[in-house]
């Protein structure tokens, strides 16, 4: 989503029709001119995602990532975004970062997001299973159907429409922002 470059019109569009618009961002693109275009476009909520409050750990799942880059770049939108949307910093509980609950929530916290939320590893793709966290209330709530499935449309960065947020890889589509 970031990376589209007509995004923060997009946006606009979308709220000049009535709609709500949240956007989901594992936040490696989130600059600071792109904050403040996102500050000022007028979206209702967006997650930003930090899988953990550790160098290392972060690292390990977010290849290619630097912790301290994406760290300042949360701090950065938070300051710009002055709680003009309301901002989720989300951690995605899988095996790799299952040790640190606790301090992640009180470090996340100390940020000052609207919300720090804890969602189990989901994904379509059962190829993916060694992500799960095993044996936990998560991998119970792993096959409950999606509720947001008949209420929200859900758009990749390509503009892809797909049937639900966990389906990462957009193995599922089934419409595109620019076909009508």
């Amino acid at each position: 989503s970031l990376l589209n470059p007509q995004l923060a019109e997009m946006i606009a569009t979308a709220k000049g029709k009535g709609l709500s618009v949240s956007l989901s961002t594992n936040v490696s693109f989130l600059s600071k001119r792109k904050a403040e275009e996102l500050a000022a476009s007028g979206l209702d909520m967006i997650i930003l995602s930090m899988d953990s409050e550790k160098s290392e750990t972060y690292e390990k799942i977010r290849l290619g990532n630097d912790f301290s880059d994406i760290y300042e770049k949360v701090k950065t939108f938070l300051q710009i975004n002055d709680r003009r949307i309301f901002t989720v910093i989300q951690k995605i509980h899988m095996s790799e970062n299952r040790f640190s609950t606790w301090s992640y929530i009180k470090e996340m916290n100390s940020l000052g997001a609207d919300l720090v939320r804890l969602k189990p590893y989901r994904d379509l793709d059962r190829r993916k299973n060694h992500l799960r966290v095993k044996n936990t209330d998560a991998q119970k709530t792993s096959s409950m159907r999606c509720p947001y499935l008949w209420k929200v449309a859900v758009y990749n960065w390509e503009g892809q429409m797909v049937p639900c947020c966990v389906d990462y890889d957009s193995n599922i589509k089934i419409g595109s922002a620019f076909e009508s």
